[in-house]
């Protein structure tokens, strides 16, 4: 059997290995590896028995970035859909170990409370995401980021205009 939660799973293995149900079959989680379970996901995990395992969870809703992040939105729902299709993200060494440093780093903030430390939580949530997007194999989430040549032209005349104080247009620049 499994379960399901409201919140989007973000699961990494510290140590040992983790049975994951998932899409209604069992799958090994080895450490080193992230899982994400989109909320509403039916899943279940449980160690071997007889065997040592460790892993650090963290749960957040859609909801936890404002509306303003646009860009961590359209990350975090490729991510998701990304993960309906299979929950284990591949990463490298490098973004593996990225990841469980900002996972780890979100558990201590949010045990310590500190000043700001939703900031902090939110910050250590979106390296998360950078790092799945930049360090995801073939990724379909970079290509969704890429700003149009329209968007890049647009940026350019902006530099110029607050550069140099000429008038400037797109047909004066080509």
């Amino acid at each position: 059997a499994g379960h399901t939660h409201h919140t989007h799973e973000f699961m990494f293995c510290l140590k040992g290995s983790i049975q994951q149900l998932t899409n209604k079959k069992w799958q090994s989680q080895k450490m080193g590896e992230l899982y994400i379970f989109p909320a509403g996901t039916l899943h279940n995990s449980h160690s071997l028995e007889g065997e040592s395992s460790g892993n650090v969870v963290i749960n957040v809703e859609s909801s936890f970035f404002n509306p303003y992040d646009e860009d961590y939105l359209s990350i975090l729902d490729e991510v998701l859909g990304k993960a309906h299709q299979n929950p284990l993200m591949t990463l490298s060494r490098k973004g593996s170990m990225a990841i469980k440093r900002s996972m780890l780093e979100f558990h201590e903030e949010k045990k310590r409370k500190k000043s700001c430390y939703r900031l902090a939580l939110r910050n250590e949530m979106q390296n998360i995401l950078i790092t799945i997007l930049r360090d995801s194999e073939k990724s379909s989430i970079q290509k969704t980021l890429l700003p149009s040549s329209n968007e890049l032209l647009d940026e350019v005349i902006t530099f110029l205009k607050l550069n140099y104080n000429e008038k400037i247009s797109i047909e004066s620049v080509l």
